[in-house]
């Protein structure tokens, strides 16, 4: 379809408080996405206390998903935003806007 992608629902919960160290932040897209489109840059995780967190993007079908390579800091607050050019349908439509949700990570 030509209408462009939109987030459905995302994991963590936004403002939910996780007890793991190892997030991996999930969002679910109202379509499937065009794998090729998704870069290194597409989803940034940054921590209050500890920083940029590196990782990867996947991709599958409609979920978009960033394993970090490294854990989260406890107490610290997280916040992901995933850039909207890397986040295209088959029909080369994009998200229309950069979005981005936080969490926060148990003591």
């Amino acid at each position: 379809s030509s209408a462009p992608p939109r987030v459905t629902s995302v994991h963590p919960e936004p403002g939910s408080v996780v007890a793991a160290r190892r997030v991996l932040p999930t969002l679910t897209l109202s379509q499937p996405l065009a794998e090729e489109k998704i870069g290194a840059d597409t989803i940034r995780m940054l921590g209050s206390k500890s920083g940029l967190v590196p990782g990867a993007a996947t991709v599958h079908r409609g979920l978009l998903r960033f394993e970090p390579s490294r854990d989260l800091v406890s107490g610290e607050t997280v916040t992901v935003t995933v850039r909207a050019q890397g986040v295209v349908n088959p029909d080369g439509v994009r998200l229309e806007s950069d979005f981005s949700w936080s969490f926060q990570v148990a003591e």
